[in-house]
């Protein structure tokens, strides 16, 4: 069966804004949340609630980019094959 462009289309779309997600994390994190920050908010949010959204942002980031990568195997498959494939010649 193949999966709906509509379902390939979100999930692309999710992967993306979790990416801007763990990244924007990411640099409160590194740049504007030093460790040693002790308890002061960051955009109404403490460094351990930073932690936790990228933590958990790149956990779904993770599995909705293999979820993408199943939707796709064919594809990777016959692609794989022209690259890999015996050659005439």
């Amino acid at each position: 069966m193949k999966p709906s462009g509509n379902v390939q289309y979100w999930v692309d779309c999710i992967i993306f804004l979790l990416f801007l997600l763990v990244s924007v994390s990411g640099g409160v994190l590194a740049c504007c949340l030093p460790k040693g920050a002790g308890h002061v908010p960051f955009f109404f949010l403490s460094r351990f609630s930073w932690k936790m959204l990228h933590l958990w942002s790149g956990v779904m980031f993770v599995s909705l980019v293999f979820v993408h990568l199943l939707l796709h195997y064919r594809w990777i498959i016959v692609m794989t094959k022209k690259v890999f494939g015996a050659r005439d010649g």
